[in-house]
């Protein structure tokens, strides 16, 4: 338990400094910035999945003896060299002016992913206690840096480099302390079946970070980069409850899995449902403080121009009612193995979502994309329900019953 919480309080303050970088750049640099910053990022995020293919996992569990530590880190820097130069193109093509800030972010997250695999091997070796420390120094130093060189030079760009230039400093510090045998196995066959074994399962990551992200490209696309700004600053809210889903599900995931294996599923159900049941107060009384205090808060937080967009973080909290209770019942799919059907359903969500986007961003605008969120979530949770009873029918189980 105590590990569990040292792991939290990292994530923790991960979340904090990423969220400190967005209130940094909507005070201290341009709209126009900030838009570009959580731009980029959208396009980054499924792309960091697909270079991490869930390497720490597989490591963690020698799921694949033939490679240590080191190969990894070398398959991750090949996956890499492909991901920066494939989306590197589109984005001089596309966006010119900004592409450095597109580079710059890119290469801050890589080194973060590579940090990743040197966390797995003290996971591995059980001591969450050094990821936990880890991950509070790097946030609270790549904030301070990030904020006083925002200030000094008012540049997204020279801030991000000196925010790299550290993490690289910080990611040698980490590999110093790695006692192991600094000897290279990999070859191109080896390589080949790492990412033959991992790749399902980077796919379905990818499209679940994908799905949260879809609003952003065709807010950009119709409306324009300070809107994906506006959009993203206020969605970024809805990450305290996704942690606090992950808090309380890893708490409870070897007991539910017990309970799952002795197909007692009304318990599993029940423990769920208390945990949903959490999350819908904490949406309702969001819900509550944004419509009364909504405005001053965002004007304190941020600024004016995204302050004025009150109404649609009403509505992406109300859609969190939703998410959060489909991101708890999706427990149940991962306890019973059934990574087939997830991935078919995050294929089908992602779609989904794509079509609400297009609808209500070209007809409603910003506000479209809250009500596009809310109905592709309520679609969401009704679909997993059915295919949860349905897998489970097929299981011989009596869900809910």
């Amino acid at each position: 338990m105590i590990k569990k919480v040292q792991y939290l309080i990292g994530d923790l303050f991960v979340a904090a400094s990423q969220w400190g970088m967005l209130v940094i750049v909507a005070n201290l640099l341009e709209l126009e910035d900030l838009g570009y910053f959580t731009y980029f990022l959208a396009i980054i995020a499924p792309l960091s999945y697909l270079i991490q293919m869930q390497h720490r996992v597989v490591y963690v569990t020698d799921g694949f003896p033939k490679f240590n530590l080191y190969d990894y880190i070398i398959s991750r820097m090949i996956l890499f060299m492909i991901a920066i130069f494939t989306s590197g193109l589109f984005i001089f093509e596309y966006q010119k002016d900004a592409f450095y800030i597109f580079l710059l972010l890119f290469i801050w997250k890589f080194i973060e992913m590579i940090d990743d695999l040197i966390y797995g091997y003290w996971q591995k070796n059980m001591a969450i206690e050094k990821i936990s420390k880890s991950k509070v120094i790097r946030s609270i130093v790549q904030i301070s840096l990030f904020a006083v060189f925002s200030f000094i030079t008012s540049s997204l760009e020279f801030s991000l480099l000196i925010m790299i230039l550290f993490t690289i400093f910080w990611l040698f510090y980490n590999l110093d302390k790695v006692n192991l045998d600094r000897k290279i196995s990999i070859n191109a066959e080896n390589f080949f079946n790492l990412v033959k074994i991992t790749y399902p399962l980077a796919i379905y990551s990818s499209l679940a970070i994908l799905y949260s992200n879809i609003p952003k490209y065709f807010i950009e696309l119709e409306l324009g980069i300070e809107e994906v700004a506006i959009f993203s600053t206020l969605a970024y809210f809805l990450v305290i409850g996704n942690l606090l889903i992950n808090s309380m599900v890893q708490v409870k995931l070897t007991f539910l899995s017990e309970l799952y294996m002795s197909s007692n599923i009304k318990k599993v159900y029940k423990e769920l449902l208390t945990i949903i049941i959490f999350l819908c107060t904490f949406s309702f009384i969001s819900i509550l403080i944004t419509i009364i205090f909504g405005e001053d808060l965002l004007n304190f937080v941020y600024n004016e121009k995204i302050a004025e967009h009150t109404g649609l973080l009403v509505l992406l909290f109300i859609a969190s009612i939703f998410s959060y209770s489909s991101s708890v019942l999706g427990m149940i799919l991962t306890i019973a193995k059934g990574y087939k059907l997830q991935a078919y359903l995050s294929i089908i969500w992602c779609f989904i979502y794509i079509g609400f986007s297009i609808f209500c961003i070209d007809r409603y605008g910003l506000i479209g994309s809250g009500y596009a969120y809310v109905m592709s979530s309520i679609v969401q949770l009704i679909s997993l329900i059915i295919a949860i009873k349905f897998y489970l029918h097929r299981k011989k189980y009596n869900f809910g019953k």
